[in-house]
């Protein structure tokens, strides 16, 4: 039995089967492998990276909130920070917040340069 199968004139028989049949099952084992590699290991690498950074906030910090309102923290608690938007103290839960921005460096008053 003869079929003209993407352009190619097959010859259907078990060999040939078995060959499509082998190369879709590497080709989904293949795709499986590259989602897992690309969703969940580089997911859990992120969440472990948040936890380390929602630890470290401390008091001066400026960050930004899951809905985008950057502001300075005031107070640090467990669960909740009180931090400073423009003047309005809200506070704020750990786990709304997206990042920490730059830490608040000594500034240089002099205007000289360290040599």
């Amino acid at each position: 039995m003869s079929y003209f199968f993407w352009g190619y004139y097959v010859e259907l028989n078990y060999a040939n089967v078995a060959r499509w049949r082998r190369y879709y099952t590497e080709l989904f084992a293949y795709t499986v492998d590259r989602y897992y590699l690309l969703f969940f290991i580089n997911s859990s690498s992120k969440s472990a990276n948040d936890k380390n950074m929602l630890s470290e906030i401390s008091r001066g910090d400026v960050i930004v909130t899951n809905g985008g309102l950057v502001g300075k923290v005031k107070k640090v608690s467990d669960e909740e920070l009180n931090v400073d938007f423009n003047g309005n103290e809200i506070k704020v839960v750990r786990t709304m917040i997206a990042d920490v921005r730059n830490k608040p460096a000594p500034a240089n008053d002099t205007g000289k340069k360290k040599k």
